[in-house]
């Protein structure tokens, strides 16, 4: 299974602890700062926060019931104890999201006396500065060059600095803070924790469930949520940079950034469980900052990621390279605006906010179709960002459909006929265009790029948007060859043709997922339900999921968690529910 960690955070970073209660990768003061703990990309010299009692020990974690508060538990021969993880955060007097620089750790004995040893080991920027540490007024200080940590706890400090084992009696907790140091007490940590499962319960208080599959949803909703930047609205990819596709090979890649295409998404889900304050900020985010869809931003709206190689660090598994930044914003990625306007059209126009859409929003929006119109006829990189295969992807054109079909079905909205006319025009070009050089006649499938024999499992989403009905012959066809080409067990495969870095091995869990949805909509509903099911079996031992996953060891592999699967778990978890969640329902206002 492999990537056995939960994942905490604040809307502004997060951290990833193990199953054996090890901080083992976190970033401050935001998701793609510098690392301050990077075990998880180096075992030797990343740095962790760890926790381990002495002799031989088990433990058992999940989280708080519907939190995002982790729950590990320690049994060894000299007793047991509970140690709970989290950022603070909850809801201000002002009614507006607070959260702190800080996580608490509050440790709980059970049973017996047992004796811990702490390594609390961190290791700045990257792992490139390991600061010194010291204590000054009842608290550890690790100081580097440019930032600190500061370690509160009411253990004996001298004891954690020099790792001596330690009995615990009672309950005990640590606060780790960076750059300020918080003076409190046990007390005052556990006020925090409380108000921190008030808030993540008052979340899924107003998320409506399906009626089946509830646990999976919950938890996925809860994972979105922490891949938010509450400062901007933007939604991250995944917490986690380098995390392999396939072990011992070059697809690694840095994910704490905003692709649009996986936030607008996200945000699609998000609308669906009634998540409606979630949309308009990222929508207003988009309108701030984005003028043009560029493929991916910083959270705060940045528009240079520059790549570089931390050759200092051995990666996850001695998977090299360590790569920070992402020169996928370089990339011209056409199929961008397809899924931007398709959340925007779903927000305003199916669930009927049409009366909150803003002079500068209609503005920016007939910009984006305008630029959709003017580039489907271009090469682009395509959806699977090929760093040196530019070519006429067929799934970019069809999300330049999207862009232009959504865009005239806005525009009559908001009785623009004129405008409405002209990009239907262009709408009903691009149909065609698709239809006769997207469709390989020979093989009897809608193909990767046109005049290519390769499949490609984004091409399930044909009927997904609307493009073909979804008992149409050609997608029927489609995805009778993506069945017998690209699936092995319940796992599908984005593509097997080679790539920049040879011919992929492992299956894409998002495209699993676009599977069962395509058997759903083609009245295959047992197969789909049933590919569903057995795919929930291949989570870890929280729920959660990474992007991809190894057919043979079942292992998840990737960024992690990943939003693009999360949300697409969302979507078939109510599809499969078969309507159980209705509009009705969604019109909780959050304003």
């Amino acid at each position: 299974m492999a990537l056995d960690y939960g994942i905490i955070g604040n809307r502004q970073t997060a951290a990833l602890i193990s199953s054996k209660g090890s901080i083992d990768w976190c970033c401050f003061p935001r998701f793609d700062s510098p690392s301050v703990f990077a075990k998880l990309l180096d075992n030797q010299k990343g740095g962790s926060f760890e926790i381990i009692p002495t002799g031989q020990y088990v433990t058992e974690q999940t989280y708080v019931k519907n939190t995002n508060v982790l729950s590990t538990s320690f049994k060894s021969q000299h007793g047991e104890f509970e140690v709970l993880d989290f950022f603070s955060c909850h809801v201000g007097q002002q009614r507006e999201f607070e959260s702190f620089q800080e996580i608490h750790r509050i440790i709980k004995v059970r049973k017996g006396n047992p004796k811990v040893k702490f390594k609390f080991d961190p290791r700045f920027n990257y792992a490139r500065d390991k600061p010194d540490l010291y204590e000054k007024n009842g608290a550890i200080v690790a100081e580097g060059e440019k930032e600190k940590l500061f370690l509160n706890t009411d253990l004996a400090p001298e004891g954690i600095i020099k790792r001596k084992a330690t009995g615990l009696e009672g309950e005990a907790f640590f606060i780790l803070s960076y750059n300020d140091v918080f003076h409190t007490r046990l007390a005052e940590s556990k006020k925090l924790l409380k108000r921190t499962i008030d808030f993540w319960r008052s979340i899924i208080k107003r998320t409506s469930l399906p009626s089946k599959y509830k646990e999976h949803v919950i938890r996925s909703v809860l994972v979105l949520e922490l891949l938010r930047y509450e400062k901007s609205g933007a939604i991250i990819a995944a917490a986690t940079t380098s995390l392999p596709e396939i072990i011992g090979e070059g697809r690694n890649w840095d994910y704490r950034y905003c692709w649009l295409r996986d936030a607008a998404l996200t945000v699609d889900a998000f609308t669906k469980v009634c998540h409606f304050d979630e949309a308009r900020k990222f929508m207003k985010w988009l309108v701030r900052c984005c003028e043009q869809l560029q493929t991916v931003r910083g959270v705060e709206g940045g528009m240079e990621l520059p790549e570089k190689i931390l050759g200092h660090l051995d990666g996850y598994r001695k998977s090299r390279p360590v790569r920070i930044g992402n020169d996928a914003y370089k990339q011209i990625q056409n199929d961008v605006y397809g899924e931007v306007l398709e959340s925007i059209y779903r927000f305003f126009v199916e669930y009927k906010y049409m009366r909150e859409m803003t002079p500068k929003q209609w503005t920016s929006m007939v910009q984006w179709v305008n630029a959709a119109a003017e580039l489907w006829k271009k090469k682009d990189h395509g959806i699977w960002e090929f760093r040196k295969k530019e070519g006429h992807y067929t799934f970019s054109k069809l999300l330049c459909w999207v862009a232009l079909d959504r865009g005239v079905k806005l525009a009559l909205k908001l009785r623009a006929p004129e405008q409405a006319a002209k990009w239907k025009k262009i709408a009903k070009e691009i149909r065609e265009d698709i239809l006769q050089n997207g469709w390989n006649e020979k093989i009897k499938s809608f193909t990767q790029k046109y005049g290519s024999d390769d499949l490609d499992a984004s091409l399930l989403l044909i009927p997904h948007f609307g493009f073909l009905p979804p008992k149409h012959p050609k997608v029927l066809s489609t995805m009778d060859k993506i069945d017998e080409k690209l699936r092995e067990e319940c796992f599908v495969y984005r593509y097997k043709a080679e790539d920049d870095f040879g011919k992929p091995k492992n299956a894409f869990i998002p495209c699993t997922l676009w599977f069962v949805e395509a058997m759903y909509l083609t009245g295959r509903k047992k197969r789909a339900r049933k590919m569903f099911e057995d795919l929930l079996n291949y989570s870890n031992h929280l729920g959660l999921f990474s992007e991809d996953i190894d057919p043979s060891t079942k292992e998840l592999l990737g960024n992690f968690p990943q939003a693009y699967t999360h949300l697409a778990l969302i979507n078939d978890a109510i599809m499969l529910s078969e309507g159980a969640v209705k509009k009705p329902l969604c019109e909780i206002r959050l304003e």
